[in-house]
């Protein structure tokens, strides 16, 4: 079976591909199974396709598995596309509970309450790189509802399912996410250009 190793510390995002990608025959292996727990990886692209490239750029001094990176990020449309490619840093150091609060404030006078996630993908095996993108549309709820998901999913407010992504169980999140549709759009790259690499 292959090792993908996957361009996170994150637990909460580890779990998403590994959901995503059950059907895929290969075996997905954190930073923290490579030893790479204190491996901070600069980010200063200017997209988010760029972030994840830098993140691909940086784990092959460590490995020559395939290695599987995301960019993502909550996009407010009031806000001129805040906290976007910012969106981990925003609000500096503190958790996500402060972090959505802070954006909750920004938002109170707003009519507007449109939003958008977007993830980008990049997979690199040996010397090939595959990106894809994903999005999906919502809006801010007012409050911040939901014990699920991590990070922003608690505010983003998914008008067809009349929930946020918070209140989702993972079945429901990753049939329509921007992770799940980055990674349904490399997986057609893949079966086009690379058929033999899922098995």
């Amino acid at each position: 079976m292959k090792h993908i190793v996957v361009a996170t510390h994150n637990p909460g995002k580890m779990k998403e591909f590994r959901y995503i990608l059950r059907h895929w025959n290969v075996q997905l292996m954190s930073l923290e199974d490579l030893g790479l727990d204190e491996l901070d990886i600069y980010e200063n692209g200017q997209t988010f396709l760029e972030n994840a490239r830098i993140k691909v750029d940086t784990l092959r001094q460590f490995t020559y598995d395939p290695i599987l990176s995301d960019d993502s990020g909550l996009c407010i449309h009031a806000l001129n596309g805040r906290p976007g490619i910012h969106s981990p840093r925003f609000g500096g150091r503190a958790p996500f509970s402060v972090k959505r609060k802070l954006l909750l404030r920004e938002m109170e006078e707003k009519e507007d309450r449109s939003a958008h996630f977007t993830c980008a993908v990049n997979l690199l095996v040996d010397d090939k790189l595959y990106e894809a993108e994903g999005f999906v549309h919502g809006e801010i709820s007012k409050e911040d509802i939901g014990e699920l998901g991590f990070g922003y999913d608690s505010i983003f407010y998914y008008p067809p399912s009349g929930k946020t992504f918070g209140q989702m169980e993972m079945e429901e999140k990753h049939s329509l996410s921007h992770r799940y549709e980055a990674l349904k759009t490399l997986e057609e790259i893949l079966r086009s250009e690379d058929p033999d690499f899922l098995g």
